[in-house]
């Protein structure tokens, strides 16, 4: 019988910069403001429950793409384009079976204009394939 009380719901976004990081983790909490919303940086010294305890975090691979389990991650969205394997299967490995029987979901952004993101994209694609239940590919008109 399903649970009648609401799941948790959690994200993490991986960004290249920690610039980034920081103009992300402002613009998602101005635009959801429901959510709670934090960048994690380690270099930055930023607390550890940036990362674990929010409903959205934003951080880098080096600071949060290995050796961290982050309960109840519903989410992982990389907007940052990484060729390297280990990497890439790490940032994947942040998501667990959860509970309650929802699927996680790992989302990664490509920008069909530089040549070396649709390289990375084709690489990422054989490499996840057989680790991952399904691959869907959207297509957006969104430019960022």
């Amino acid at each position: 019988m399903p649970s009648t009380s609401l799941s948790v719901c959690r994200a993490t976004v991986f960004c290249a910069s920690i610039d980034f990081c920081t103009l992300l983790a402002n613009w998602l909490s101005e635009h959801y403001r429901d959510l709670r919303v934090e960048r994690y940086v380690g270099s930055l010294n930023d607390p550890y429950e940036n990362l674990i305890t929010p409903d959205i975090s934003v951080s880098t691979h080096g600071s949060a793409g290995t050796a961290v389990d982050i309960p109840q991650l519903t989410a992982v969205i990389m907007s940052q384009s990484m060729r390297s394997s280990p990497g890439s299967v790490q940032n994947l490995g942040r998501l667990r079976k959860l509970p309650d029987g929802r699927r996680p979901s790992y989302t990664f952004l490509v920008c069909e204009d530089i040549p070396k993101h649709i390289e990375y994209h084709e690489h990422r694609q054989k490499l996840l394939d057989g680790r991952v239940k399904s691959i869907q590919i959207d297509r957006t008109r969104i430019v960022v």
